[in-house]
């Protein structure tokens, strides 16, 4: 589970009590930790995915990126010492004064972007930088009252009573109650720090700490101080303590009591320790193992724990149900794991384990088991090899997962997949799929192999250039480039492509982009249909047409077609001279019954009847022109059924018999 292993690390990073933040090349910031919000007061939001000299500046300069570059090139770790570089992001502690800094950068690399990265971690020295000084000015402090010859033996006693004290207590906010009767006390220049104060504005006494503390931590903190002086029980507490922003912070409270001869206290000493980001980093850490909990319970994880030397297994609840048990009737060994994994996996089950004990790497295996029952379910398998200082081997720890679903699903994925190839396999169409970077063929199906007349080993890898002329493969790349940058489907109603065995072919061809997620083109697809015997009666059908319209538009006789209402349709040249119309407009839309003389045109119009009812029909009669010229004319009529509107017309050849 990569992903959710690399989204734990960035939780734990997130909640270290350091500064971590990781740069790209281009200088803009993948990852801003909780820390540095604190301590910065700059969001994530405002950082993430900006460049990291906006916020600062100087980490432009060539004094940092010259230190950065050979990290982007997956070079050594570089340190920027707190000596040289004691704000390497500049920003203060809550009391204002300036966080020192220790500074470590290093290359990571990372997977999705393929690119070297600068993890880079900062460690706040602040207090071991002001316990250096505070030792420094304590020993200057102390060598400045051995000056005084009148209180150089007492000065120097109470010093070194007062930092044994501090030794004892804490390196933290030391404070000095010397006399437990009165209310003076002495407190360290740290122990101001922490509350934002400087000694100037607020007195060392013991009514100026009960003042600071909380209401609600007033009472406990009292019983604390009395417990410790009448009972001699350790002053070890935690309490809030108003600081000069007016917010409370909580802090770790030690002391000890200085004793007389009767044991009753005489002084007491102890240091305060700001304890509020560890506090935040505990609830923090309390918040993320539920969410840990909770992950593990949704996604039905089970949890062992195997200790090799005995064979013993500790199962968590729910192992027992995916592995087919009630609980508590699961025998706690190894043996009887073994014993439920499928005949057929246990040898590949065994090999990964012993990888695992050689190589010390994570045990990582699915396989199948056998339930009571006799069902076959499938598991994940995951564990961690533990060993001693000797590298002897001492524990494993992992998890079990049910993945039957996802097994189940991926044989159904399977077998729909191999049914879409049966299918395209067997679709008399040409099916073709294509590379969209290069135009190179990936798939061919049967139709296409037996079209093109090559076996599609010898197609896949290869380009329209391989297998056609030059001047038709650039037709079908350019196509081919329409689609992918279109990202639409086109039609291409014929194509017309010379096969090895085949002749010419003529194809009816659909393209089609195959895109990712994104919507970027990944393959082209085509589908072909060979319509040759479809084009070739087309080709017939048109050189049949071209042949009739040749003698209707050059026979000597008269070709007309007429309405079943008598009205003339169409003529050819040979009728119009016969009628004497000038134009072919000059005769469409006439009645012919008025065009026959008045002795004939009754029979005519029974001719025409006939016709029209289906029967064929010979008649000799007269006609008189639109130029008053009679003719007599021999006409043999056939019924002919319109194909466009499905009505009986009357089709015939008339000559002239006048002579």
């Amino acid at each position: 589970m990569p992903q959710l292993e690399s989204l734990l690390n960035l939780e734990v990073l997130d909640h270290l009590p350091q500064g971590v933040f990781i740069l790209r090349q281009d200088g803009t910031v993948a990852f801003w930790n909780h820390c540095l919000e604190e301590w910065t007061g700059i969001s994530k939001s405002t950082t993430v995915g900006h460049p990291l000299v906006t916020h600062f500046p100087q980490l432009g300069t060539p004094k940092y990126t010259s230190r950065f570059e050979p990290l982007f090139e997956g070079g050594a770790p570089a340190t920027f010492a707190s000596q040289f570089h004691p704000q390497f992001l500049p920003c203060s502690l809550p009391s204002g004064q300036p966080r020192i800094q220790q500074t470590i950068a290093k290359a990571i690399w990372d997977e999705p972007s393929q690119e070297w990265q600068a993890l880079v971690i900062i460690q706040d020295i602040s207090d071991l930088h002001r316990q250096v000084a505070e030792s420094h000015r304590l020993r200057k402090y102390a060598q400045a009252e051995i000056v005084k010859k009148e209180e150089a033996e007492v000065v120097l006693r109470e010093s070194e009573l007062r930092l044994a004290l501090a030794i004892s207590g804490t390196q933290d906010g030391i404070w000095d109650w010397m006399d437990v009767n009165k209310d003076e006390e002495w407190w360290s220049p740290h122990f101001y720090e922490l509350l934002g104060y400087s000694p100037e504005e607020f007195p060392a006494k013991a009514s100026t700490f009960q003042a600071l503390l909380h209401p609600d931590d007033f009472e406990r903190t009292k019983a604390a101080f009395e417990n410790h002086f009448k009972q001699h029980l350790p002053f070890d507490l935690e309490y809030r303590l108003r600081t000069k922003s007016g917010l409370y912070r909580w802090f770790r409270g030690t002391g000890m009591a200085v004793r007389d001869a009767t044991g009753h206290p005489t002084r007491m000493a102890g240091s305060i320790r700001d304890i509020t980001e560890s506090r935040e980093q505990e609830r923090e850490r309390r918040i993320l193992s539920e969410r840990l909990i909770l992950a593990m319970i949704s996604t039905g994880l089970g949890i062992w724990d195997w200790t090799i030397s005995t064979n013993q297994v500790v199962w968590s609840d729910k192992v027992a149900n995916l592995l087919g048990f009630t609980e508590n009737t699961l025998e706690r060994t190894y043996n009887a794991y073994l014993r439920l994994i499928h005949p057929e996996d246990r040898s590949m089950v065994l090999h990964a384990l012993r990888q695992t004990f050689t190589t010390h790497r994570l045990y990582d295996i699915e396989h199948r088991i056998i339930w009571p029952t006799g069902e076959i379910r499938w598991i994940s398998c995951k564990g961690q090899l533990f060993t001693d200082q000797d590298g002897t081997s001492q524990r494993m720890t992992g998890t079990f997962q049910n993945i039957t679903p996802r097994k189940q699903g991926e044989q159904q994925l399977q077998e729909n997949q191999r049914f879409l190839s049966s299918v395209i396999e067997n679709i008399p169409d040409m099916i073709f799929v294509k590379d969209a970077k290069d135009l190179r063929f990936v798939r061919f199906n049967k139709a296409g192999e037996r079209l093109l007349g090559i076996p599609r080993e010898a197609l896949i890898g290869k380009t329209d250039y391989d297998l056609f002329p030059s001047q038709q493969a650039d037709f079908f790349t350019r196509k081919d480039r329409e689609v992918l940058a279109g990202q639409s489907q086109i039609d291409i109603p014929e194509e017309i492509i010379h096969t090895q065995f085949q002749g010419t072919r003529y194809l009816h061809t659909k393209k089609i982009p195959i895109v990712d997620e994104q919507g970027h083109p990944q393959f082209l697809l085509g589908i072909s249909e060979d319509i040759t015997k479809r084009k070739n009666v087309e080709l017939e059908r048109d050189q049949r047409e071209l042949l009739l319209n040749l003698i209707f538009e050059t026979g000597p006789g008269c070709i007309k077609r007429v309405s079943a209402e008598g009205i003339l349709l169409h003529m050819n040249p040979a009728g119009l001279a016969f009628i004497e119309a000038d134009t072919e407009s000059d005769a469409l839309g006439l009645c012919v019954f008025d065009l026959v003389t008045q002795e004939h045109r009754n029979a005519f119009e029974l001719m025409h009847h006939d016709v029209i009812q289906g029967k064929i029909r010979t008649l000799q009669f007269e006609i008189q022109s639109l130029k008053g010229t009679r003719r007599w004319m021999e006409t043999f009529a056939n019924p002919f059924l319109n194909p466009i509107t499905n009505e009986m017309e009357h089709l015939a050849v008339t000559h002239d018999i006048t002579e």
